[in-house]
């Protein structure tokens, strides 16, 4: 399945670069800051994924590891679980475990500080009831889209875009099930913090009708970065942002400038 994107000429993107000249250039300049601070926006530089490999490697079966630590989001809850829940059971029993535990602080964090800890809980016992099918789209074939399709369609309560997304993203960075894979899209049609970070950037609000363009734009900027940082007159000394670079630096761009929390 092929992720829906609509192409965005060279010129297309540099008219709308002159025209947000001011905002674009903010961007670039904030991001080149943070990655000269050792704040890194890249993909691969995310802390949830160095946390994330730690939670695959303490677990028998690595990618139940990374189900566990992407429900609660701290390594803390996860080395908890792992004393009831080292393995997935049937949804009564995973229920009956959890509601025994005693959490330490932090009980959530990364994404999951918003879902609360009944929330990860939640979270948590879905998984182990559609635990056949999470193993299946961790390591079976496919590309990111695939598996983000697959995930997304199964409805899981308290598994939103952000959840399924960040549970591939740290999955196919370190290997679950065979080959690494990223996104080749920033799933802005679904997203809260992207999307505004979107419209802070180059002034257009992500709807559903329009998406496909706006990942275009994305794809565009990734192919030209070099020339737009040139052409708003930013300096520029990494490599340039892949569009699941820009999915995570958006959204903590608008943040930074009092959006919603990512």
């Amino acid at each position: 399945m092929t992720a829906p994107v609509q192409l965005v000429p060279p010129e297309e993107l540099l008219s709308l670069v002159d025209e947000r000249r001011g905002p674009v250039r903010a961007f670039i300049d904030w991001a080149e800051h943070r990655e000269t601070k050792n704040q890194s926006m890249y993909l691969a530089n995310r802390a949830d994924i160095t946390d994330a490999r730690q939670a695959a490697e303490m677990y028998p079966d690595r990618w139940w590891g990374i189900v566990v630590f992407t429900c609660f989001g701290t390594i803390n809850s996860t080395v908890t679980i792992l004393d009831i829940l080292a393995k997935p059971v049937d949804l009564d029993t995973a229920k009956k475990l959890l509601d025994s535990v005693q959490f330490t602080r932090p009980k959530v964090g990364h994404h999951r500080i918003q879902a609360t800890l009944r929330g990860a809980k939640t979270a948590l016992t879905e998984a182990c009831r559609c635990n056949v099918l999470i193993r299946r789209i961790l390591e079976g074939p496919g590309s990111f889209h695939d598996r983000y399709q697959c995930l997304r369609a199964a409805k899981l309560e308290q598994w939103g875009r952000t959840t399924c997304f960040d549970l591939l993203v740290r999955a196919g960075a370190l290997g679950i099930g065979g080959p690494k894979y990223e996104p080749a899209i920033a799933y802005l049609a679904e997203s809260i913090g992207p999307k505004e970070g979107f419209r802070a950037v180059w002034g257009r609000d992500v709807t559903a009708g329009n998406a496909p363009w706006c990942e275009g734009l994305l794809q565009a900027w990734h192919h030209c970065w070099t020339g737009v940082a040139a052409r708003v007159g930013s300096p520029w000394s990494g490599r340039p942002y892949a569009p699941s670079d820009l999915e995570n630096s958006l959204c903590i761009y608008q943040e930074g400038s009092g959006g919603r929390p990512c």
